[in-house]
């Protein structure tokens, strides 16, 4: 097992700043360890920095499984790290720090219920553990069960309220649960006590959305302290990537609820131009915040909600390409059920579909040409079928 901190002759509780000053020095040293490189990105990273200390404080045959399981997830074999710490439990059932780190990598590797899992075990012997309460917090927060994860999480605010990353996770439920004045004081607090913490820019994205909702008239102040940070601060390209994802699942699922988040949509759309990734992906983003506005206008316009919900399930199923945790077949299947719903409303339906929306919605039409051309071509009867069929070959997976 290796101390990483003593590899490169710093304290515990150094900085970012001075990890980087180390390894420099490590590097230039003409007996450089092996171990110099991954202790750098071990050390370097927060979230899993803490994994590591739990190494520290165990015995010797327990930090070797938890290091070797780091070590497996830093070469992006997390699978293989999970297999590794699942196979210590059997020689150490119930060994706390083991559970931490597999309830995380759980949750890395987006089995977060698997997580709750092993916590839920843990929880019962250690209910007053700071480290599993907000592991558990954690778990529902990845699983998007906003509400569990804040009643853990509001526990533990006089005990971590300089913790970046809890801060983080407690203004990311606040905000989703609509709890904004609380959200801004939390990710205010964060950004004064923390800076210069790459995984500070979720706060900033956490400030902006409850700063929508307080006071949109000083919202463009947010923006700019968010963009410069983003530029000074921010060396983690992939971890502004996320955060700018973070911002859109936010804007997504409010668009799916009919708000109007036009002017957070445009918010998002300056922030992508000026610090995204220029690439396929970010056209793809962009595209759909151009659709998203037009959705909002069609619901303010009174186009029938099965319309619009057949346009929005269109623009779930245009970012699953990019996302993930948006899985194609679901919305698939959803604008099969819509167009069906569409289809027996074909009187009252009509005008909006063949006429309204090619002449107001020109994006939404673009996307959505195959079935409006059908509108305008096949009689009812036709329609009924070609679009039961449709469904049912998507509920069958065909």
């Amino acid at each position: 097992m290796v101390n990483y901190y003593e590899l490169l002759n710093v304290s515990r509780d150094a900085t970012k700043e001075e990890i980087e000053l180390a390894l420099a020095r490590c590097m230039l040293s003409p007996n450089k360890n092996n171990d110099i490189s991954l202790a750098f990105d071990i050390l370097t990273k927060e979230t899993i920095r803490k994994l590591y200390n739990y190494s520290l404080d165990v015995p010797l045959e327990v930090g070797e499984i938890i290091q070797s399981s780091l070590k497996k997830y830093i070469e992006k074999n997390a699978h293989i790290a999970i297999d590794i710490l699942n196979e210590g439990l059997k020689h150490y059932p119930d060994q706390r720090e083991i559970m931490l780190v597999l309830s995380r990598m759980y949750c890395f590797t987006g089995q977060a219920q698997e997580s709750i899992n092993v916590l839920v075990v843990l929880y019962e012997n250690y209910p007053d553990d700071n480290d599993v309460v907000f592991s558990l917090g954690y778990a529902y927060n990845c699983l998007r069960n906003y509400s569990t994860s804040y009643l853990y999480l509001r526990t533990l605010y006089k005990t971590l309220n300089r913790d970046v990353e809890y801060l983080n996770l407690y203004g990311e439920a606040c905000v989703h649960l609509g709890k904004y004045e609380r959200a801004y004081c939390i990710a205010a607090h964060n950004i004064k006590h923390n800076y210069g913490y790459d995984e500070l820019i979720y706060s900033y994205v956490y400030l902006i959305i409850a700063q929508y909702y307080i006071n949109k008239n000083v919202l463009e102040n947010s923006v700019g302290y968010f963009i410069k940070y983003m530029h000074e601060e921010v060396s983690d390209v992939s971890l502004a990537g996320d955060c700018l994802d973070k911002l859109l699942h936010f804007v997504l699922d409010n668009v799916m609820q009919d708000e109007d988040v036009s002017l957070l949509i445009d918010v998002l759309v300056k922030i992508y131009r000026i610090v995204g990734s220029n690439n396929a992906r970010a056209e793809v983003v962009l595209f759909a915040c151009d659709l998203s506005l037009e959705c909002l206008r069609m619901v303010e316009s009174g186009i029938n909600e099965k319309i619009s919900s057949l346009c929005k399930n269109y623009i779930c199923l245009l970012l699953s390409d990019v996302f993930h945790d948006l899985k194609r077949e679901t919305y698939e299947a959803k604008i099969a059920i819509n167009k069906l719903e569409i289809v027996e409303l074909y009187d009252f339906t009509y005008e909006e579909i063949g006429q309204k929306l090619p002449d107001e919605y020109p994006l939404m039409t673009e996307l959505v040409s195959d079935f409006i051309n059908d509108f305008r071509q096949l009689d009812l009867e036709e329609l009924v079928d070609k679009y039961n069929k449709l469904y049912e070959n998507m509920i069958n997976g065909e």
